[in-house]
């Protein structure tokens, strides 16, 4: 971890992202700290974003959402909620309601309610 600060943020958001995935059964609550910290990662921030960090947010945002959704609802909701706010003015890109599909499908069976919430966002944006 003391090599992180030489990673992007998204890079990092990444690989607290597969942390947690890793660590889901052993620590659950440090894995969802982790995980935690991937997800803010995604949140818009407070000043304009250009498109080329928008399109990074967005990016980050695709390759979180079927790592992360399948393990906790409510991080899955926090992701799909950055989506939709990425999105919100260009419209959802292809591969972005694509994840959102596979999310969805990939919690249906455990997380009927994610899974409707995700396949959503994917429609509705």
């Amino acid at each position: 971890m003391s090599d992180a600060s030489v990673l992007s943020s998204y890079d990092r958001a990444v690989l607290w992202a597969r942390l947690g995935v890793l660590w889901w059964k052993e620590d659950h609550a440090r894995a969802r700290q982790w995980l935690q910290k991937a997800v803010d990662a995604t949140k818009r921030p407070d000043q304009k974003e250009n498109q080329l960090e928008r399109d990074h947010r967005r990016a980050l945002i695709q390759i979180l959402i079927p790592l992360i959704a399948p393990l906790e609802a409510d991080l899955g909701s926090q992701i799909a909620e950055a989506l939709q706010d990425s999105d919100r003015n260009d419209g959802l890109d292809n591969d972005s309601a694509e994840a959102l599909v596979r999310a969805a499908l990939s919690v249906a069976e455990t997380d009927p309610t994610l899974a409707a919430k995700l396949g959503s966002v994917a429609i509705h944006t």
